[in-house]
């Protein structure tokens, strides 16, 4: 078929049709899927060019896409919440699997290396619940858990001399040593390292004579003996033991802990310490506050269960309906924590445990408050991808159906004294395309289910 519009025999309002689409211009950016600018680059950064475009086109978008990998944010500040797992995934990678140290200086520490963690401290499962048994003290295991991941390569190079290969190998050895775990009362010292199965002689001398003095108090201290008879995690009792050597006797014995300003700052410090040691850098990692604390699950029968890791395991029939945390005494937050909320450019509600991480943290007195009082950082919430058994299993609209991203949101509403104004106003989402199949498969064969995303419920909510 050949010809005009005007020489075909058309109706006078396909006629004025066809002239509108004929004057239509599209934007090279009409070719990348998304409504949302902001969506539109992400998908350009992640996957390139859209197919079927002129070569003009290409190269255009190919220059767009070089510029925005290649942009420097170096200096920014940033500071993620949330617990053990989540968070230390989006850090640097969950430093308790077997091949993390084949790449364990990637995630967001390799793009922001001012990135500070603000970490739930309300953890009472595994070795901290050990802990827990015989010490009033606040949950190491995801701070064991969050530093190891923060470890940067620059700063194991500088602070040691080391080449990429070297420092490589170290990071190896430092996760074999903070997640090695033990099940009998150790003899020395030298036997608990030697057990790790880690060439100790690899070790820079001042890494490892600090491991050796801190386990060496460990072995003598009446406070950190007490609980030696316990299986633990080595990691866990090296932070112990910093912890009892900069607060003192007169301030933590074995059935009590009072925390001020003096003994918060001094624990803050003590992690701070081990943090630079094994090359995190200083205050990479700060705890949402030092005052031991135990999360209190209501669901929306009414029934109501002490503890994160026996809510984890409650059989019942009914939602979420509320997380409250119970301190032991007042708790303090460390105005270095608050201070680095309000100077941030960038503020992450991390993935993870919604109830049991992400919003005990927001709970801590001041936290909340320092985030909303930060109006010109980007804060965003990473939304979840998998429903978490035992918290987002059942929507609390709906207990017969999973959670939606829109539930994660009323979650907040429904636990935090103002809401979700001012804490973010921008949701990320992973599409599952961009999910590699194994893990789908794997997670299917656990019987786990993806978030549902309700993309035009929570627009309408003003998120994008």
């Amino acid at each position: 078929m050949s010809g005009t519009p005007s020489d075909m025999h058309i109706s006078e309002k396909d006629q004025a049709l066809l002239e509108v689409l004929e004057k239509r211009t599209i934007s090279c950016f009409d070719l990348l899927p998304h409504d949302d600018m902001r969506e539109k680059l992400v998908d350009l950064v992640l996957h390139g060019s859209p197919a079927g475009i002129t070569t003009e086109a290409a190269t255009l978008f190919g220059e767009l896409r070089e510029r925005l990998i290649s942009t420097r944010v170096d200096d920014a500040k940033v500071v993620v919440f949330g617990g053990g797992t989540g968070l230390s995934n989006i850090i640097g990678g969950d430093s308790r699997q077997k091949n993390w140290s084949d790449k364990p200086f990637e995630g967001l520490k390799k793009l922001f290396p001012r990135t500070k963690a603000v970490v739930c401290v309300t953890d009472d499962g595994g070795s901290t619940g050990e802990l827990l048994k015989d010490l009033p003290i606040f949950g190491l295991g995801d701070i064991r858990h969050v530093l190891v991941s923060s470890i940067q390569r620059r700063l194991l190079e500088a602070r040691y001399n080391l080449s990429a290969g070297q420092s490589l190998a170290l990071v190896k050895d430092i996760s074999t040593i903070f997640n090695h775990r033990f099940t009998a009362r150790p003899e020395s010292a030298e036997s608990l390292l030697q057990n790790c199965y880690v060439d100790l002689d690899r070790l820079p001398p001042e890494m490892i004579g600090s491991f050796g003095s801190y386990l060496d108090f460990c072995l003598k201290d009446e406070v950190c003996k007490s609980t030696l008879g316990r299986p633990h995690c080595l990691g866990n009792l090296l932070i112990l033991s910093v912890i009892r050597m900069a607060v003192g006797d007169e301030n933590l014995s074995g059935d009590r802990i009072e925390i001020d300003g003096s003994i918060g700052e001094a624990i803050n410090g003590a992690i701070s310490n081990i943090g630079e040691l094994i090359g995190a850098g200083a205050d990479a990692v700060l705890p949402c506050t030092p005052v031991p604390a135990q999360l209190r699950f209501r669901y929306s029968d009414g029934v109501e269960v002490s503890g994160e890791h026996k809510s984890s395991g409650a059989e019942r029939g009914a939602a979420v309906a509320q997380v409250i945390v119970d301190f032991c005494g007042r708790p303090f937050v460390s105005e270095k924590v608050l201070d680095y909320i309000r100077a941030a450019d960038v503020l992450i509600m991390a993935p993870g445990s919604l109830y049991s991480s992400i919003i005990p943290v927001m709970q801590v007195p001041g936290i909340a408050e320092a985030v909303r009082e930060n109006s010109g950082a980007l804060k965003l919430l990473i939304g979840n991808l998998w429903v978490q058994e035992g918290e987002t299993d059942k929507a609390i609209v709906n207990p017969n159906r999973k959670f939606h991203v829109s539930d994660m949101i009323r979650a907040y509403e429904h636990n935090l004294s103002g809401g979700v104004d001012g804490l973010f106003d921008q949701i990320l989402c992973l599409s599952m395309q961009d999910v590699p199949a194994s893990v789908i498969q794997s997670y299917a064969v656990e019987g786990k289910n993806p978030i549902y995303l309700d993309r035009e419920l929570i627009k309408s909510r003003g998120f994008v």
